[in-house]
């Protein structure tokens, strides 16, 4: 019997609460310790966690020291800066550990991480819950067995209107750094479309457990709503597989593309979107549905937790793949220095009430236009777009934001 604690309910927290009660009735787990730093906020998750015998902590770190060495398993669905210090206190109390995407805002964080596992001999596994879907799994097996020749570059684009409430939902939403000066680097490519950057470079990798390695970045990084971070973003990322990956999104568009990406190999292509996969080639053309069905999908993220738990060989989205994604991030942010305005004559307001939202017209044109071209922002539409980025190196990356 798997042994679990959570640290934290609210936000997405409740998420993981949830995939515990399921796992605990089901006789899966053992669900003995939760840390809630807001239990008057939350009375009826406290009251159900206590009638199944739960212990609640108002510490994390108290919760580690009274059962360390107790728990095979800590959920840790906090703010993106405590992933790395919390997954560390974990892994030495003796638990392994599964995080909230993405792994950590920092490659040196998620370098930590990895140091921690190999000293305490536990694993952390991330929740980029695509990963976890058989049929992306499914779908890396025919790419590596050729079902589209060699892949030659993978190209995704997004329109995701975000509202202003989106940006007020926590203390860090649209930020760059957190209240005591830690990296978040929150934006679409790091938080809502994460996935789909993670999905890119692990599906370009060379081995079926191996992401593409990044070599270097190029970016242009920009804002229309008041945020320290991006809301729209033009990423061109080399990797060592000779793969180039771009993407391309906007938080303030005017209208909803949702983000999908098309892979193109020498013998076919493959057109990834959030219901399906539509591979093409030499066979023909072979639409395949994949699970979204979000219930489900974090069924699959526990069953892999708990094989890896029971199996060294199984696998599970690790470190090593999500550090891809953070790479990416972080690479983007050096390239582009500093954070654009949009040209404010083309910003304005729409919506009501809950519903209200920045948009910027030209966005759609400009977003599509340099996604097909694979082109900067700024190349398809310089009146629009100002910004500029160098190319950054990623090989042998280890300190954002200092390089080596």
């Amino acid at each position: 019997m798997i042994i679990a604690g959570l640290i934290g309910v609210s936000g997405f927290g409740n998420v993981h609460y949830h995939d515990l009660l399921r796992e605990h009735e089901a006789g899966r787990m053992k669900y003995l310790a939760a840390t809630v730093i807001n239990q008057p906020e939350e009375p009826e998750k406290c009251a159900k966690l206590r009638s199944l015998g739960v212990e609640i902590f108002e510490d994390h770190r108290a919760m580690l020291k009274k059962f360390a060495g107790k728990l095979n398993l800590v959920c840790i669905p906090t703010g993106i800066a405590l992933h790395a210090p919390m997954a560390i206190d974990a892994m030495k109390a003796g638990a392994n550990v599964l995080i909230e995407k993405p792994a950590a805002a920092t490659v040196q964080e998620v370098i930590a991480m990895q140091e921690a596992e190999k000293e305490y001999g536990k694993f952390t596994a991330v929740s980029f819950q695509s990963i976890y879907s058989a049929e992306l799994q499914d779908l890396k097996k025919q790419i590596l067995e050729g079902v589209i020749g060699k892949i030659t570059r993978i190209v995704a684009c997004g329109l995701e209107p975000r509202t202003y409430a989106y940006y007020t939902r926590n203390n860090w939403a649209g930020c760059l750094k957190g209240k005591r000066g830690e990296w978040v680097l929150d934006s679409p490519y790091n938080n809502a479309v994460a996935h789909q950057l993670n999905m890119m470079t692990f599906l370009a990798g060379k081995s079926f457990e191996k992401p593409a390695g990044p070599v270097s970045a190029t970016a242009e990084l920009y804002h229309a709503n008041k945020i320290e971070s991006a809301d729209t973003a033009s990423i061109a990322i080399e990797t060592a597989e000779g793969i180039p990956l771009y993407f391309y999104v906007s938080h303030a568009a005017e209208s909803c593309l949702r983000t999908g990406f098309k892979i193109y190999g020498t013998a076919g292509t493959i057109d990834v979107t959030l219901d399906t996969f539509t591979i093409e080639s030499s066979s023909g053309k072979k639409e395949i549905p994949w699970q979204r069905d979000h219930v489900a999908l974090r069924g699959r993220i526990m069953e892999s937790v708990r094989a890896r738990i029971a199996n060294p060989k199984a696998f599970y989205c690790s470190l090593d793949i999500a550090r891809a994604h953070t790479l990416c991030v972080n690479g983007a942010h050096e390239s582009s220095a500093w954070i654009t305005q949009i040209n404010p004559e083309a910003i304005h307001e729409t919506g009501e009430g809950k519903d209200l939202r920045i948009e910027v017209k030209g966005m759609d044109e400009a977003v599509k236009t340099a996604a097909a071209k694979m082109q900067m922002l700024s190349q398809v539409n310089p009146d629009l777009f100002k910004g500029s980025g160098r190319k950054v190196s990623l090989v042998d990356y280890r300190k954002f934001p200092a390089g080596k």
